[in-house]
Order: C-alpha cells, then structure tokens, then sequence
C-alpha cells in the first residue's frame, strides 16, 4: 500500500499525534503533498492494478481523469465493523457535465481566494498590451485573481484592475477541446453579447489568443457564434454564418454529430447541452451558482472576505 497525505494533515491532529508525525511518515512511508489528490489520482491511472482507497468522489477532478467513470470499482471506502475494518465501494459514479463543471468552478475560485463581491463587479485592465484589454474594450471576461495581500489582479499580465460597475445576471461557461479538456470558463451577463471567434474579438473570446490554443482552431471563423444571457436566464446562441458550421448537442439525444444550426437562427442552450464549433472546440454552460447581479461591487482596497464563498452554499 501506498499512503498518500494532504501536508496540513499534521495541523490537524492532536498535540500527542502531532508530535509523532515525523515517526509515522518514516515508518509508513507516507508520501506528503500539498494536495493529496494530484499525487493519488495520476499514480492510480499510470497503474491499472492499483485500487484508491478515499472517501472522496473526486467530482472535481473528472475533466482530468475521465478513466474516474469508467472504472468505479476501482475506488473504495472503509466501514467500521466492531474492531475490524471493511472495504465498500465509495460510490464513485457517472456525474452530469453541469455538476462536474460546478464543483471544478468552486475549487478554482476558492484557489484564487476570491469573494463573492468581486464575483459581482465588472473590471478594466488598464495595460492597453495585454489580452484582457484587448477583447471586450477592457473590460475584463474571466475572473479576476487575488494576490498574497488580497488586491485583484488581472489573470493575463498580473496587473492591477479597476472596479468598473456591478454585473448584471450573471451565467458562467466552459470552453473545450473535442476531448473535453478545459481551455477557458467565462461569464456571460446579461446584456453583453459575447462571440466566438478566430483572431482578436472584440466583446468575446478570441480561440487563438487562449493559453492553449485547441488543434485546428483555424477551422473557426473570424465572427463564429454568438452567445447572449436572456432576461430568463437562459442561453441563447447564434451561428453567425460560420464556414464550417456548428453542431448542437442536445442532453438525451442518441450520440453522434449533432444537429447543425441554420445560420443567424437563435437557438436555447439547455444546462446538459453543448454546441461544437466547426468540429474544433466545444462550449457548454457551467453548473455555476455564484450569486451575482444584486448591485453590490468590490472596492479592492481591503482583504476580500475569503470564507464568505462559503458561508453562502458554494461547495
């Protein structure tokens, strides 16, 4: 057996305990991490014979490791019976797309160390060079980062941010490789139109400026798709007339490529959909449930409440 321990385990335990730490780890061969589970899950996917023994579903962490879902029997928890100790499957199981998205979004932000307020307020990074400021006029389209002293910071060029006004109904969203790994997650507002597009796109995402280009990004057009949060909450999305088409994947539907959306036509993204553009890179809408939209902003002159994502039933 390989025994796999978060660092701040040792924090958590008792005076006596903790003491003993040091003995334990030489004695066990307790590998630490900072984060058990990026240690635990790789060694368990490179060894198709080894079992994970946690009581955790490891939702978040499905998007990297796919091979969670096919292999449930693989993942096991421990009961109590008297004095001994039983070995049951943890529960592991097929989770949909909006939840997994949900809770890979709730790490992320708690990583970050962001608080709601600044969830709420719109930003501008004032660097005229940097990607942020060169789609949508400035105005920021991602989450802003926090620093060690709890200021916002612009993700692209780390550069201070300024507090532009609050948002307004807020929905968040996910762009993919067609292998379903993440590229970006955005917010989509009500009144902003976002598009998707190939080169610099102003009020949208550019595919080609991402951090990680997708393969064959060259296939999307210039002006691909249009997306747009409705007054109910709901997406709407829009081909622009691309070259190469895109695809609609409605939740339920037999598997395949989808059905083709007519150009300039409006169609609902439903929360287990997901369009394909030109076979290249995917968007779908995040289980997110961040509360957003009620006119309060962040100055950014103090510490951001960082316990208040919490408070406020995110995880």
């Amino acid at each position: 057996m390989t025994f796999v321990a978060d660092t701040s385990l040792r924090d958590r335990l008792p005076d006596a305990d903790r003491e003993r730490w040091p003995a334990l780890v030489e004695e066990w061969g307790v590998v630490e991490a900072a984060v058990a589970d990026e240690v635990i899950l790789p060694m368990a996917r490179d060894n198709a014979e080894m079992m994970v023994l946690s009581r955790d579903k490891f939702i978040d962490h499905r998007r990297e490791h796919p091979w969670i879902e096919d292999h449930p029997e693989r993942f096991l928890a421990w009961r109590m019976n008297g004095d001994s100790i039983a070995f049951v499957p943890s529960g592991v199981k097929p989770e949909p797309r909006p939840l997994v998205s949900r809770e890979k979004e709730a790490k992320l932000v708690h990583a970050a160390g962001l608080a709601t307020a600044v969830l709420r307020t719109r930003w501008s990074c004032g660097d005229p060079y940097c990607t942020a400021a060169m789609t949508r006029e400035g105005e920021l389209l991602l989450w802003p980062v926090a620093d060690a002293e709890g200021r916002v910071r612009c993700p692209f060029c780390e550069g201070p941010l300024a507090a532009i006004g609050p948002r307004r109904q807020t929905k968040q969203l996910v762009l993919c490789d067609m292998a379903g790994a993440e590229l970006l997650r955005f917010p989509i507002e009500a009144g902003v139109d976002v598009v998707i597009g190939r080169g610099r796109a102003i009020y949208g995402v550019g595919v080609d400026s991402l951090p990680a280009p997708p393969e064959r990004h060259g296939r999307i057009s210039r002006q691909h798709l249009l997306l747009r949060l409705r007054p109910d909450g709901s997406v709407m999305a829009v081909d622009l007339g691309s070259a190469n088409g895109t695809r609609i994947h409605r939740a339920g539907a037999p598997a395949g490529d989808g059905v083709r959306l007519e150009p300039h036509t409006a169609v609902t993204l439903g929360g287990h959909d997901l369009l394909s553009l030109a076979r290249s890179v995917s968007v779908y809408v995040s289980g997110q449930r961040f509360p957003v939209g009620d006119g309060r902003t962040w100055s950014g002159r103090s510490e951001p409440p960082r316990t208040e994502i919490e408070s406020e039933g995110t995880t």
